[in-house]
């Protein structure tokens, strides 16, 4: 059986094992991974809260360079998500919000010449979560949510649903993207394997015990530890 990856009326996640998901003291985290196509090198610095997260990143590649933040509210869910990206010819930057009372997104791109005008956005009624092209750090927030690195390491299987807001890179645009998390098993020093799917794109993602990703295949893989 699947579930999407929806609060409740209560606000809460469905957590059920006693994995990342559980209240917890701020963790800090420096996280690099080098990633194959195109060949980039990715950085986080993360802090882990109390059912929330803060994060800032880069990713540099040949063509380009990104940097983001990214803060969440409670259950891990995006609060805001700000990204410039900048190349030889174009220098743009995306604002992209979540009202937490509402569920509404919005979002602010601009580059060297526009000033900063709204995105039109649709389909994103039921997002929580962001998700930036090529970052290997986006992947953290629904597994934390839906405690899954608790769920693999159980040996459940059962599959979520999301839908998530998934930010273009370098064009910073936006769009909604449907995607499934499955857990598949434990891996080591706390760890835990997740299938993850969307459209004809599938692929099994390690990730270690705080909920961030080790290895992700033909993305990215950590080179700091």
């Amino acid at each position: 059986m699947q579930k999407t990856g929806q609060l409740n009326g209560a606000r809460r996640p469905s957590c059920r094992g006693t994995g990342a998901c559980q209240d917890r003291r701020a963790v800090e985290r420096l996280l690099a991974w080098r990633g194959p196509d195109p060949p980039r090198i990715d950085a986080a610095f993360v802090t882990l809260g109390d059912r929330t997260l803060q994060a800032r990143g880069t990713s540099v590649t040949a063509q380009y360079a990104v940097e983001f933040t990214l803060v969440t509210g409670p259950e891990w869910v995006t609060k805001r998500v700000s990204v410039r990206v900048r190349g030889d010819e174009f220098d743009r930057s995306l604002d992209l919000v979540r009202v937490e009372d509402t569920g509404a997104w919005s979002a602010l791109r601009s580059d060297a010449v526009r000033s900063p005008a709204p995105l039109a956005l649709h389909g994103l009624e039921s997002a929580l979560d962001c998700d930036l092209a090529y970052c290997p750090f986006t992947n953290t927030m629904p597994v934390l949510r839906h405690d899954l690195v608790a769920q693999a390491r159980a040996g459940r299987d059962e599959a979520v649903d999301f839908v998530m807001a998934w930010v273009a890179v370098p064009d910073l645009t936006v769009q909604a993207s449907t995607q499934r998390y499955t857990p598949v098993g434990p891996a080591v020093d706390g760890g835990a394997l997740v299938k993850y799917e969307s459209g004809n794109f599938a692929a099994t993602i390690e990730f270690d015990a705080d909920g961030l990703v080790r290895e992700y295949p033909y993305l990215g893989s950590r080179i700091n530890e």
